[in-house]
């Protein structure tokens, strides 16, 4: 018998979401990436899907907040690693000015890219890979197996 769990908080499965993603991206990095752009650009526009909540940046920056103020208080536990726990707290720490001072949408700067938000437009549509669509996108794809 399998049992399945599903996570309660929307947010949990949303960063779920995004692990799988970023593990997918890493994936295809690793194995030859020349041969799969068109994957990994069409798991960035996923991504980049998945990062359009409007309340996404507020719910990590919160998130963040109370993971910091959980791990602070395990600080004077003995039977906590005080390395691991540091090390742990300086990620959050560092992690946390990026979403608390960034201004828009998290990857605002990928939206923003001509390229990609045409890219972007053209896999919503049926079809979307049909090389008159989008011949820049085309050409960028050929561009490193022609060497």
């Amino acid at each position: 018998m399998m049992i399945y769990e599903q996570p309660v908080s929307e947010l949990v499965r949303a960063l779920l979401r995004l692990e799988h993603l970023f593990s997918k991206v890493d994936y295809l990095f690793d194995n030859q990436p020349e041969k799969h752009r068109h994957s990994v650009m069409s798991v960035l526009i996923s991504i980049l899907n998945l990062l359009d909540r409007p309340d996404l940046k507020s719910k990590l920056t919160q998130e963040l907040h109370r993971q910091i103020g959980i791990f602070s208080r395990l600080s004077n536990s003995p039977e906590v690693c005080g390395t691991k726990l540091t090390d742990t707290l300086n990620k959050l720490n560092l992690a946390l000015p990026y979403f608390s001072k960034l201004n828009g949408k998290i990857g605002q700067s990928l939206r923003d890219n001509e390229f990609i938000a045409t890219v972007r437009q053209r896999m919503l549509a049926p079809a979307h890979d049909a090389n008159f669509e989008t011949p820049v996108y085309h050409y960028w794809l050929q561009l490193n197996e022609s060497k």
